[in-house]
């Protein structure tokens, strides 16, 4: 068909037709076998985007195989990508709410199918403008962390799809939106948001962060984003170098600038807060069970202060000291965590 194509152009229009193919390999079923009517194994995609949502069938179409390979696919696989539909969608909703937005995502009944410039900053929220100013630059650990979390996988993203690495980006930017952004940031920013210091930068943040994810999701799951960005129209309006519809924004075009000791930080408190999470799993605490720890922290010790509420919140701890040195206190429990010694008693 390639060679057709290339062929018959070129004698009809004296113009090659295009000079990139990419080649994908079959759509099988999930245990390997090509799908036909005689096994009874075929998926109608048309039955199964009125069920999970067209966003739902192109990802599982998109992730999960190379580039000229054969991909498995089944109505279980499908399903999995309709919650992380719903994950984006939720993670949409609570930033609209806690931005104080007027109006949040109004999910259909039906499926949700239903529903450049070359500067660093071009086609991106002026968000990102206010707080490269040095009065509102973000002071907080995790504020840092994810902005260049979030500027790291947009320059990654970027360059796996234009190698035509479909899969890995789609991965990429799941790992990222369901771990670093929602499962670490959105729960970091509850408490920020209530603390007062901390409040309005973190909600700068989530909205910038949100706008970022709905333009490098959008080629995989375009319906999800594009509804999700409409409801932000109200804000949009006031930028008239916005356009109105996702799908002619700008592509991110940014540069990703790593600060070690800001990843090396969140990544001690990361290893802190998972293993008091793991220790009250491996004990079976009730939620409400109240932890007292320990963290003895040497080195570490004057910045883990600074972040000790924090910690407090996210490991859902009654008390919590940090020292410099210190001994194991009696009746309690250690707990490995890397670059820290944490004892815990409850």
């Amino acid at each position: 068909w390639v060679a057709r194509m290339i062929l018959m152009t070129t004698y009809a229009l004296d113009e090659v037709p295009f000079r990139t193919v990419y080649l994908h390999g079959l759509v099988r079923d999930e245990q390997g076998r090509k799908m036909s009517k005689s096994l009874g194994n075929v998926i109608d995609p048309l039955d199964m985007v009125e069920k999970y949502g067209a966003d739902a069938v192109r990802l599982s179409l998109v992730l999960g195989t190379g580039p000229g390979n054969d991909l498995k696919l089944s109505e279980a696989k499908i399903a999995g990508f309709r919650n992380f539909t719903n994950k984006l969608w939720n993670i949409a909703r609570y930033v609209l709410i806690i931005g104080g937005h007027s109006e949040q995502p109004e999910q259909s009944e039906g499926s949700l199918a239903e529903a450049s410039d070359k500067s660093p900053l071009a086609g991106d929220s002026p968000l990102s403008l206010r707080m490269t100013d040095g009065e509102t630059m973000p002071k907080t650990l995790a504020d840092q962390w994810i902005l260049q979390e979030l500027d790291r996988v947009t320059v990654e993203a970027t360059q796996l799809l234009e190698h035509y690495e479909f899969s890995a980006a789609g991965e990429l930017l799941r790992e990222f939106t369901w771990g670093s952004f929602a499962d670490w940031y959105l729960e970091i920013s509850k408490w920020q948001t209530a603390n007062g210091q901390w409040s309005e930068g973190t909600k700068t943040i989530l909205s910038h962060g949100l706008e970022r994810l709905l333009k490098l999701w959008h080629p995989f799951m375009p319906f999800v984003t594009e509804v999700v960005w409409e409801q932000l129209g109200e804000k949009r309006e006031k930028r008239k170098e916005n356009r109105a519809l996702l799908m002619v924004e700008d592509w991110p075009v940014v540069e990703a600038r790593e600060d070690e000791e800001v990843t090396r930080r969140f990544k001690i408190l990361q290893d802190i807060v998972g293993a008091l999470r793991k220790a009250r799993a491996d004990y079976r605490l009730e939620p409400a069970k109240k932890i007292e720890a320990l963290i003895v922290a040497g080195q570490e010790t004057a910045w883990l202060s600074e972040e000790r509420e924090l910690v407090q919140h996210l490991a859902r701890l009654g008390t919590i000291r940090v020292e410099e040195q210190g001994k194991q206190p009696p009746n309690s429990q250690a707990l490995p965590a890397g670059a820290a010694q944490i004892f815990i008693s409850f």
